[in-house]
């Protein structure tokens, strides 16, 4: 499969090459992926805003570590509401640094899913263009046949229709590839007037467990969600809450004690969802494989349309358009196919950060 996926990618990139190119202000200019991804970080508000308040926190943190450890042996009542603020803040920084990975892998998502719109819609147009070329070719046989009492002024009217309709197919599609470029410029933090290509690799991912490794794998992955953690913490936090209080009369222990049973129900209702979200990504990369099959089958049945229709030609029976017609047949789905990598890239984002959405 990884051969034929390279042969693909080939055939792809030759394609994005052939493309229409925009006209902007300046050259074009080639940027790692990461670089790109770093651009889109930079700009991002909330990014800035969160770094912001991870910093606020983690002086908070240290200060309150600091004292605690000035006074554990000489003050225990104040120490120990020392200690359980610093574990509160430390907490609290816990999430807000899972809170901004997931905010980064958000922005990844977002750069994948416009790198992925933007292939395919150069794919789009490179075979528009082509369409288009053989919807002249049937528009000029057709206007000389109605010259000559061979087809009717229907069959004219209807030739000059799908003749404008493909030129104006080709111009929207010239017209949204430049406003996802411009996007895609402003997500990373260039120009929008800047011609630039992000180099990166689709199929840059170790491959996933086999059948008797998978089990650990989705444990493992499931135990990174953030969702959990986060209330693996709450958990215990409370815990040490209610521990810390039982012996003061002021309390009232039994709600400490309902508070922490709540923690752990919404705890193990987020263990739940967390397997679950690993087992759906799994199950759309499933999915996806499928329709790589049927896409295969495709571009197979295509092959076999286009060598017939060569042979009918070679015997007189079909003109050169109809042959042309197969080999842009093949054409899409060789582009089809190739498209879908890039469900299986962003798939696998989802897959390594469940979590994400």
């Amino acid at each position: 499969m990884k051969i034929k996926k390279k042969i693909l990618l080939l055939f792809f990139v030759g394609i994005l090459a052939l493309s229409p190119m925009i006209v902007f202000a300046s050259a074009t200019r080639e940027i790692p992926y990461d670089q790109a991804l770093s651009g889109a970080i930079s700009r991002d508000a909330s990014v800035t805003s969160i770094n912001r308040d991870i910093r606020s926190i983690r002086s908070q943190a240290r200060t309150t570590e600091r004292a605690y450890l000035d006074i554990i042996n000489t003050n225990r009542p104040k120490s120990e509401e020392l200690q359980g603020r610093w574990k509160s803040l430390t907490a609290e920084r816990d999430r807000l640094e899972r809170e901004r990975d997931r905010m980064l892998l958000s922005l990844e998502l977002s750069l994948r899913n416009r790198l992925a719109n933007i292939a395919g819609i150069e794919v789009d147009l490179e075979i528009m263009g082509q369409r288009l070329a053989l919807q002249e070719q049937s528009f000029e046989q057709t206007r000389l046949r109605n010259q000559h009492g061979m087809a009717s002024d229907v069959d004219l009217r209807e030739a000059e229709h799908d003749l404008e309709q493909a030129r104006l197919t080709l111009e929207t599609l010239t017209l949204t590839l430049q406003n996802e470029h411009q996007s895609l410029n402003s997500l990373v933090n260039h120009p929008i007037t800047a011609n630039i290509q992000i180099i990166y690799d689709i199929h840059d991912f170790e491959p996933l467990p086999d059948e008797s490794e998978l089990e650990r794998f989705i444990q493992r992955q499931k135990a990174m969600d953030h969702n959990l953690l986060n209330w693996q913490d709450q958990v215990a936090i409370r815990h040490y809450e209610w521990q810390r209080q039982l012996d003061d009369p002021a309390v009232d222990n039994q709600y400490m004690r309902l508070q922490h049973q709540i923690a752990v129900m919404e705890r193990n209702m987020a263990e739940r969802q967390a397997e679950l979200s690993v087992r759906n990504a799994l199950a759309e990369w499933d999915r996806l494989i499928e329709q790589q099959v049927a896409l295969e089958a495709d571009l197979t049945q295509a092959i076999a349309d286009y060598e017939n229709m060569q042979n009918r030609l070679e015997a007189g029976l079909v003109t050169q358009i109809l042959v042309d017609q197969m080999a842009l047949a093949v054409a899409a789905s060789e582009a089809r196919l190739a498209q879908h990598d890039y469900a299986f890239w962003i798939a696998r984002l989802r897959i390594d950060h469940p979590y994400v959405r």
